[in-house]
């Protein structure tokens, strides 16, 4: 089994995309039509940033490997 995608929960969607964007330069940003999820792409494996809630906090309680 491959893992195709990683869901991190992050408390500031643009703090957590400019740290992961500088960590992994070469992943590309895909437009989604929400306010509350940003869509890294690296090649075939994605970074799913998605704002904590009282649901699923951030840090390693809220990741979440597909």
């Amino acid at each position: 089994m491959t893992p195709v995608s990683i869901m991190i929960h992050v408390t500031d969607l643009k703090t957590a995309y400019n740290w992961y964007s500088k960590a992994f330069p070469l992943a590309s940003k895909s437009s989604i039509s929400t306010e509350d999820f940003i869509l890294l792409e690296l090649g075939d494996f994605s970074l799913e940033l998605v704002l904590a809630d009282t649901k699923v906090n951030s840090g390693k309680s809220g990741t979440v490997l597909y």
